[in-house]
């Protein structure tokens, strides 16, 4: 016994922590929220032992003008008696759409707020935590309770538990006067309802936690039917019976664990409801025939009827509050264990120091993502110097765009360091760092914004300088596509949003993503196939602006295209996580190592396309 006490205070402490902090959320949002919720809740639950008793006192008064006549002072008795009744009635029936839009006040306002804390803790998050299973969990169940609803559950439940501890005090007091082992047999017959109850709701709760991986399953099937991407891809393949089979099959072996759960609960529950029951009939019948043999009037009997009823309710109430708390707190604490997830990525340090003739080192690092058994990189050494035009070329899976996500912090080296100026650069502040880079990733992202907008996101302090994204357009060749459109530079890039939108090429998405980059002030420009998408023609316009934009500027960029990077100051070779070859594109034709052989099978199969008269765009290596 000695060791459950000692168990159960820390529980219950940890309980009143955890619940704390929901409350603290909304009380900060709102405080009258909150006042007027306890006020709803308070009326509805005391208006039921004041009626009881109004109703005793109308009864006992009626009784007595039976036997001594109704007289004036007890008409005006009764008047008063039916004014207050009139009372509670109202202000119960008031409250009911002051309660309705409290409520909707409370979960916008929730939602809100909670939708910010995640982006911003998004922010802050190293992308390792996405590449954990266990971790994108706790992320998906997160953003299940990003809605507010059930914190705001926590709240009313919480005022309800202690609005119906006062109605229970209000009626229990009475009875147990009238009868205590009545009152304390009517508590216990409602005991087994409320923990059974309790453990049902823990079940529950933990077969869907386990079962997270399967619901993110289902829920990434429908959201492919919401997709135009993947509905196009639907279409084509004729494969909506296959994913809808597939959906079905998941949500049945999901339900079919939570619907073994309910139907256990609800044979368990009957035994314990039929408990409750007989003990209440009994509670009524000892009560009339108190009546009948005089002991109390039909006054005090309608009353004692009410709070038997009542009091097996109110005690039920105040358990299944305290259960639904506990419930709605378990699935509230999946939003903090990502709040509280220790993948953060280290904001805070000094300022980038830079000097006449700034270097990047990488110095024998290692690198392998979360979970994998074969390192991407392995034991990278290089340096970038000033004003170099680097490119990265390999076979893919290489580790070309690794090393972009090093240099950008995007991850940390698994071993060894990246040194700008002899500094590590995990000693910058993050913010800082990533300033000195302008990026175009490989895997750009397609905003549904106006074109205005998907251009000047890429340097945020003049996306209002129409001037500089004019500039960044043409560098990336936009300006013809942007003639055609039917609001020029405030044209939506999408019809999710407004139907005057226009839906663009991959090809265009591309300039657009490039032209984005070119948006940026940074010192080291860091390209990752930006030209996959463009033809012949754009690319070599490309090309042309790049070279013209890096003047002075340092520029890192991987292709496969191995003929647009022939006057590049350096080629970097990479095979298997290595750098196998290092040197301009003469030096390592001489070689004839790993890069002649691309470069030769490449030129071999351009030919042979330019003699069919094909494009040689698609073809890479």
């Amino acid at each position: 016994m000695k060791k459950n006490k000692c168990d159960f205070i820390p529980k219950i402490k940890i309980y009143i922590k955890e619940i704390y902090k929901p409350i603290e959320m909304i009380w900060q949002e709102d405080k009258m929220i909150v006042l007027l919720l306890f006020v709803n809740s308070l009326v509805r639950k005391i208006y039921i032992p004041i009626i009881a008793f109004i109703t005793k006192r109308i009864i006992e008064i009626i009784e007595i003008a039976n036997s001594i006549g109704f007289s004036l002072e007890l008409q005006n008795k009764i008047i008063i008696l039916f004014v207050l009744l009139f009372i509670p009635f109202a202000l119960n029936r008031l409250w009911w759409p002051v309660n309705t839009y409290t409520q909707a006040i409370a979960t916008t306002k929730l939602t809100n707020s909670i939708k910010k804390k995640i982006m911003v803790k998004i922010c802050d998050t190293s992308l390792c935590f996405f590449d954990e299973e266990e971790c994108y969990n706790i992320y998906e169940n997160c953003i299940k309770e990003s809605n507010g609803k059930r914190i705001l559950e926590i709240l009313q439940n919480l005022l309800n538990f202690i609005a119906t501890i006062i109605m229970f005090i209000l009626l229990a007091f009475p009875m147990f006067i009238f009868n205590p082992i009545l009152s304390i047999l009517l508590i216990l017959s409602a005991i087994p309802g409320v923990i059974i109850e309790k453990i049902f709701a823990k079940k529950i709760f933990l077969h869907e936690t386990n079962n997270t991986l399967l619901s993110r399953m289902i829920k990434y099937i429908f959201e492919l039917f919401s997709n135009k991407q993947s509905v196009k891809e639907i279409k084509v393949f004729r494969i909506y019976d296959y994913l809808e089979k597939k959906h079905s099959e998941k949500y049945k072996e999901y339900n079919q664990g939570i619907k073994k759960l309910m139907q256990k609960s609800l044979i368990i529950s009957l035994p314990a409801f039929f408990i409750l029951q007989i003990m209440t009939l009994i509670g009524y019948y000892f009560t009339v025939t108190k009546v009948t043999n005089g002991s109390i009037n039909i006054g005090e009997m309608s009353f004692i009827i009410t709070a038997i009823g009542s009091l097996t309710v109110s005690f039920i109430t105040i358990s299944d509050a305290f259960n639904r708390t506990f419930t709605s707190n378990l699935y509230v604490q999946n939003l903090y264990k990502f709040y509280n997830h220790g993948y953060i990525e280290e904001m805070q340090g000094e300022d980038v120091v830079h000097m006449e003739n700034n270097e990047i080192s990488f110095k024998n690092v290692w690198f392998k993502y979360p979970n994998a058994k074969e390192y991407t990189l392995k034991n990278i050494c290089l340096t970038i110097k000033e004003s170099e035009f680097i490119a990265l070329v390999g076979l893919n899976g290489a580790g070309k765009t690794t090393i972009i996500k090093l240099l950008l912090r995007l991850y940390k080296p698994t071993e060894g360091e990246i040194l700008y100026n002899g500094i590590d650069i995990s000693s910058f502040s993050i913010d800082k760092w990533r300033e000195i880079f302008s990026v175009c990733f490989q895997d750009f992202f397609d905003y549904s914004l106006s074109l205005k907008e998907a251009i000047g996101i890429g340097n945020v302090n003049k996306i209002d300088l129409l001037a500089n994204i004019k500039q960044a357009a043409e560098f990336a060749g936009l300006a013809n596509v942007i003639d055609g459109l039917p609001m020029g530079y405030d044209t939506p890039l999408s019809r999710e949003f407004d139907n005057e939108g226009v839906e663009l090429s991959k090809g265009q998405k591309s300039k657009i993503a490039i032209a984005r980059a070119f948006m940026s002030d940074g010192q080291i420009l860091l390209f990752d196939e930006p030209t996959a998408s463009l033809d012949a023609r754009a690319e070599n316009d490309y090309f042309e602006s790049l070279k013209k934009l890096i003047r002075n500027k340092t520029c890192l960029i991987i292709t496969h295209r191995l003929t647009s990077i022939k006057s590049v100051d350096r080629i970097l070779v990479l095979s298997n996580g290595e750098i196998v070859e290092d040197g301009n594109h003469e030096a390592l034709m001489r070689n004839k190592g790993f890069y002649f052989q691309l470069y030769e099978t490449q030129s071999e199969k351009y030919m042979k396309l330019a003699k069919e008269g094909k494009n040689e765009k698609n073809y890479t290596i």
